[in-house]
């Protein structure tokens, strides 16, 4: 396609035009061009084809961020013989930013049959249809300016995840951060599916009990980036072990079991026995008849959420009870033979008495 071409096919016509103005006080002004003058003719063509003024170049779909191909206009002087001025070549029009004119180039004057050229590119900078415009003035008498519009789709850019696994913590780990990355320059959000396991801020973890939660890495895009897919990963918190002693413990043959009581270590996050779902509970094979000995203190029965046990049993020693003997006090006359001595005995336990001792104590005088 070209702009319009005089003469075209009439390189060497006989040029005669008379302009009859019929203005009144004005005389017909008669204009001749001598035998075989041809006029400056501007030729504008693209790949090798000519085009017309108002003619649209598009540059189809461009990803945001990057730039097509550049497109090289040719300018060609098709008339004469006197020369074709390029007095100018702007861009203008509601995107023209998102196009990129080069005319460093580009020569002012063509003579006959001479060319020069320019490119045009185009990188978008905001996603849909945007366009712009290229004049071209020159002392073409046919067309001038010579309009060619521009258009180009700006795409969006796809973008994605990678998010590495999470290795598995124990309940009371501290916080840590999270590393997913995109392919895009944005930063990237997180949620927790189970805030009463993990829950998130910024990038960072907080560990709140044992158990499971998906740990969800997005991003919702920009002017610039669609929406990524989003990537989940597994968080897997494990109980932390709490190691329950029952404390050893004595009494005396016969006596009451003092109070079994259970000492732990383990606890995290400053948590206590308080805490705990259902606490252990301690218990003895030793009864009130039981002879003197060590009898094992057993720990069991304890469960929680978030805190497995280990048990440590403890010991009750049983020792001797103590039987208090006393003389009993005795008198007699002068002269006469010692009454028979006798001793009462206090202390016994579970209904016992003096029978039951190995070795009965013996009396002195």
């Amino acid at each position: 396609m070209l702009t319009f071409n005089l003469f075209k096919h009439f390189k060497r016509l006989f040029l005669s035009v008379m302009l009859l103005l019929p203005v009144v006080g004005l005389r017909a002004k008669v204009v001749d061009h001598p035998v075989g003058a041809l006029i400056q003719t501007l030729e504008v063509s693209i790949a090798g084809s000519p085009i017309i003024s108002g003619s649209t170049q598009s540059f189809g779909n461009v990803d945001l961020l990057s730039t097509s191909s550049a497109i090289t206009i040719v300018l060609k002087n098709i008339g004469g013989p006197e020369g074709l001025t390029i007095n100018s070549v702007n861009l203008s029009g509601a995107h023209a930013a998102d196009f990129n004119l080069d005319t460093s180039g580009l020569l002012n004057l063509l003579g006959p049959t001479a060319s020069t050229s320019f490119t045009v590119s185009f990188s978008p900078t905001i996603s849909g249809t945007r366009t712009a415009l290229i004049e071209i003035d020159s002392d073409d008498p046919g067309v001038n300016p010579l309009v060619i519009n521009l258009e180009g789709e700006g795409i969006k850019l796809n973008q994605s995840i990678t998010f590495p696994a999470i290795l598995a913590k124990i309940y009371g780990d501290a916080s840590f951060p999270l590393g997913a990355t995109t392919t895009s320059p944005l930063s990237v959000s997180y949620s927790s599916d189970n805030t009463l396991v993990a829950t998130v801020s910024g990038n960072m973890v907080t560990i709140v009990g044992a158990g499971s939660a998906n740990i969800t890495a997005s991003q919702v895009g920009d002017a610039t980036f669609n929406t990524a897919a989003d990537e989940t990963q597994i968080l897997l918190v494990d109980k932390a072990t709490l190691t329950a002693t029952a404390n050893d413990q004595s009494r005396a043959y016969g006596a009451a079991d003092p109070s079994l009581t259970i000492n732990y270590a383990g606890f995290v996050n400053s948590e206590t026995s308080i805490v705990l779902d259902t606490p252990p509970t301690t218990s003895t094979g030793a009864v009130a008849t039981s002879v003197v000995g060590d009898y094992p203190i057993n720990i069991s029965g304890g469960s929680d959420d978030n805190y497995d046990f280990n048990y440590v049993p403890g010991t009750l020693t049983i020792t001797k009870g103590l039987v208090t003997v006393n003389a009993d006090s005795q008198s007699r006359v002068y002269g006469v033979a010692n009454p028979t001595l006798t001793m009462s005995y206090s202390g016994f336990a579970n209904g016992e008495n003096s029978s039951v001792i190995n070795s009965l104590p013996t009396l002195l005088r």
